[in-house]
């Protein structure tokens, strides 16, 4: 989503139009509009990745690195791999060129998420039925599991219901929405807690479309909140931290 959206900026500052190519695979099983509103700005067009676009794949071995060979002959740069904001690196790169870009990072430093991300109306519907009443007292809280060793390894569950047992004894009338992909965790939670925990029944996997539309609500659900507490090395508690322009506390 910050890959995509830096390209609007991009195109918004270069002045040029950008096509940006959707991909539905086992990481987001969900096409664009099977989760936001279509797209209707002058510089970028989104589209669907298909087959037929294969050149346009990440040039590896497994390919013999054809992708990259063919694109050679159609662009005259090409930008693979990015692993951090380039800012007016990626400008100078690409001014006056046919350009190729392929990241699953930011590009620049502002990036205007809220203009192409707007969940479509069933998932808005959801979100505000979630979080109305949401007011001051909400607490967001991401737990992140999964496959993700590295916030597995740094944030144990103990350090989470010492933040709720902490902020609880100075505030009483807080409440906490959970976002976790995992089902015991959520549990568990509920239990220790069950007047101040938060959470939706969600499909949690990110290989079906319900599984995608679920996540996709209860990012915006966290976004929503006063503050998050979320889980180091998780773009996803990133993310929701930046949609909602709030503060995010990863433990220690």
């Amino acid at each position: 989503m910050r890959a995509m959206a830096s390209c609007l900026q991009i195109a918004e500052e270069t002045d040029r139009k950008i096509t940006v190519y959707w991909e539905n695979n086992n990481d987001c099983r969900a096409d664009f509009t099977e989760l936001f509103q279509p797209v209707n700005l002058k510089w970028v067009n989104v589209k669907l990745f298909t087959n037929r676009n294969w050149y346009l794949s990440f040039s590896r071995k497994r390919n013999l690195y054809i992708p990259g060979i063919l694109r050679s002959f159609i662009f005259t740069s090409q930008i693979t791999g990015c692993s951090e904001c380039l800012d007016t690196t990626i400008y100078k790169r690409i001014r006056g060129k046919r350009a190729y870009i392929i990241s699953g990072y930011s590009l620049t430093t502002h990036y205007p998420l809220h203009q192409l991300f707007k969940p479509i109306p069933e998932l808005q519907d959801i979100i505000d039925r979630q979080i109305t009443g949401f007011g001051e007292s909400v607490i967001g809280i991401h737990i992140r599991r999964g496959d993700n060793q590295q916030s597995i390894q740094r944030n144990s569950m103990e350090d989470y219901i010492r933040f709720i047992k902490a902020e609880l004894a100075v505030r009483p009338e807080t409440r906490f929405y959970l976002a976790s992909d995992s089902l015991e965790i959520k549990q568990d939670l509920i239990g220790r807690f069950p007047d101040k925990i938060l959470s939706r029944k969600a499909v949690l996997e990110r290989y079906s479309l319900q599984g995608m539309k679920d996540a996709l609500v209860d990012l915006w659900c966290l976004a929503a909140t006063k503050r998050i507490i979320g889980s180091y090395y998780s773009s996803y508690s990133d993310l929701a931290a930046e949609l909602g322009g709030i503060d995010l506390t990863i433990p220690e």
